[in-house]
């Protein structure tokens, strides 16, 4: 069955770090159309509290985006996107977005995922997430071989804050029946 997310910020009591749930809403949004191929289907919440959220960039290494992705995000709210997968790899890919941090500081957000195919009876893949932030200027020339390096050496976790920019993000990816569910949190000190 497809679904799609919605994407709900709670703060873990532990440690306070703020960190994205989903409400798996039914609603379609992806359709597989092969037993074993994976859609990635990706929630981000910007939980700044007064930093706009525009679209920079994506790279599709495998697969991609169904319709389009959000264009931007107000301060406290949060979108959602469907990356169909590629018939033989999977669905692994980034995007990027970026926010006026101060008077003087942009800052980025990048989300690159991996969710690979299964086939015939195998163990599955591992799924990966990679997050990483920092000054706009360094994020409007991506090398993206280094990504795809850094998300292949990744695991289901991945957090990051930037100490010059202050921004941070952290993300999850999980099996959801027929697709990766990715919950990204999008946040600035």
């Amino acid at each position: 069955m497809n679904r799609q997310i919605e994407v709900e910020c709670v703060t873990n009591k532990e440690n306070e770090m703020q960190k994205a749930e989903a409400k798996v809403i039914e609603k379609p949004i992806i359709r597989n159309n092969r037993q074993g191929h994976r859609a990635a289907l990706v929630g981000m919440s910007n939980e700044t509290k007064d930093i706009g959220l525009m679209f920079l960039q994506y790279n599709d290494w495998y697969g991609s985006v169904v319709s389009f992705y959000p264009s931007g995000m107000s301060p406290k709210t949060s979108d959602n996107f469907g990356h169909s997968p590629d018939p033989v790899y999977g669905s692994k890919g980034a995007v990027v977005y970026y926010g006026q941090v101060n008077q003087t500081t942009q800052g980025a957000w990048l989300l690159a995922w991996s969710a690979p195919i299964v086939t015939g009876g195998a163990v599955p893949p591992n799924n990966q997430v990679y997050v990483e932030t920092g000054n706009k200027k360094d994020f409007d020339n991506i090398d993206w071989n280094v990504i795809e390096e850094k998300l292949d050496k990744s695991s289901k976790e991945s957090n990051y804050t930037d100490q010059t920019t202050g921004c941070t993000a952290f993300a999850e990816i999980n099996p959801n029946d027929d697709s990766a569910l990715i919950l990204a949190t999008f946040n600035a000190r």
